[in-house]
């Protein structure tokens, strides 16, 4: 079951549809006190129609410019549906920015409200306060809140402030393909970060073709890690599942992601190079430091042998990502309550051409896509 995205033809609408659809079925899984806890649709739902309302109630109108600065997390992407659901524009900022940048950011955008994650981040705020007087209320997700400053609010208790007016489903309804949905910053290097404007025809267009050509279903089970400020993670682990209403699991923190994947046991992963060379180069450490007889069961039980030694991550560009990558993703095996598959799909996204990407079709580069007018942002 799937929304016709020439009828559900914006993000919120094809949103809604699942909503609507199959209310009961998960589409999150997230921790809580350490415990792996379900999100239904219905819930991942009416949670983004708190924040809409919320947003309304405190004053945003259609077209504003609403911040998120936070690592990746279930809020994240329920504030970003609550955002575009009541018509809003999500400015993403990335969690790692510096206090000048997230000025810079705020500022060119003209963010009228802005999510953050924690403490930490609310001090960056907190040092450019006075420099910042677009932003009407920080909403901030973690139980921090300073009680000497002014329009500072706690997540949990934003989301109840709003009036169920029935006007969410309403812009849901109005949303139009060419309506501007987000910006996506560039990192800055090379001066001030550049704004990219996402519309919903950019989104619906991508994410139409994409589930075919990467061999996604509703059966499956992403993890989501890498920073939401980036379109990478925003289209794949994000936008990506409003096609067949797939799973998402949100780890922990980037650190906390190999822990994660192995007590979820997705189906499917998505990352970069850089990413697995960190798996492989882990493996090697502990193989490297292994007694005999450990160093023997893992031969025995990958059938890889003699690599761990001769291959390190330097290496890694001359040999063929099968087998660079085959200590990383071998074993990787599921366990804990949720554990159902083993990883069987392995993305690896990537802006270079590699010589031996065409000898497996699992393994797909990211460039490759717009040259066949199928993945365009």
């Amino acid at each position: 079951m799937k929304p016709d995205l020439n009828i559900q033809n914006t993000v919120p609408k094809a949103f809604w549809y699942h909503v609507n659809q199959k209310p009961k079925s998960v589409a999150n899984w997230h921790k809580i006190d350490g415990i792996w806890q379900l999100q239904t649709w219905e819930q991942y739902g009416q949670l983004a129609k708190k924040i809409g309302l919320a947003l309304k109630s405190s004053g945003m109108k259609k077209g504003d410019k609403i911040s998120i600065l936070s690592q990746c997390r279930m809020e994240w992407v329920a504030c970003d549906m609550g955002i575009i659901g009541i018509g809003g524009i999500t400015a993403p900022i990335y969690h790692s920015n510096t206090s000048e940048q997230i000025r810079y950011i705020a500022e060119h955008s003209e963010a009228k409200f802005m999510f953050i994650e924690d403490q930490e981040q609310l001090d960056k705020i907190l040092k450019i306060w006075d420099q910042v007087f677009n932003i009407k209320k920080l909403i901030v997700f973690d139980s921090y809140l300073p009680k000497d400053i002014p329009n500072v609010m706690l997540f949990s208790e934003f989301i109840h402030t709003g009036l169920d007016d029935h006007s969410f489903e309403q812009h849901i309804d109005k949303s139009d393909p060419n309506d501007v949905i987000s910006f996506i910053y560039t990192s800055g290097t090379t001066g001030n970060p550049k704004a990219g404007v996402i519309t919903n025809s950019n989104v619906i267009s991508s994410i139409e073709h994409l589930p075919k050509m990467l061999d996604i279903s509703q059966k499956d089970l992403t993890v989501a890690y890498l920073p939401l400020a980036h379109i990478a993670e925003r289209l794949l682990g994000h936008f990506l599942k409003l096609v067949y209403g797939n799973q998402t699991a949100f780890a922990e923190s980037i650190e906390d992601m190999p822990n994660n994947v192995r007590q979820v046991g997705p189906s499917i992963m998505f990352g970069t190079p850089r990413v697995f060379e960190k798996f492989y180069a882990k493996i090697a450490t502990g193989i490297a430091d292994a007694t005999w007889f450990q160093k023997k069961i893992y031969y025995r039980h990958t059938g890889y042998r003699g690599g761990i030694k001769e291959t390190t991550p330097e290496k890694l560009s001359s040999k063929k990502p099968e087998e660079a990558l085959k200590l990383a993703v071998k074993r990787m095996l599921p366990s804990g309550a949720l554990a159902k598959k083993q990883l069987t799909k392995l993305k690896i996204y990537s802006g270079t051409d590699h010589p031996h990407v065409a000898q497996n079709p699992e393994i797909i580069v990211l460039s490759k896509l717009n040259k066949k007018n199928i993945a365009r942002i």
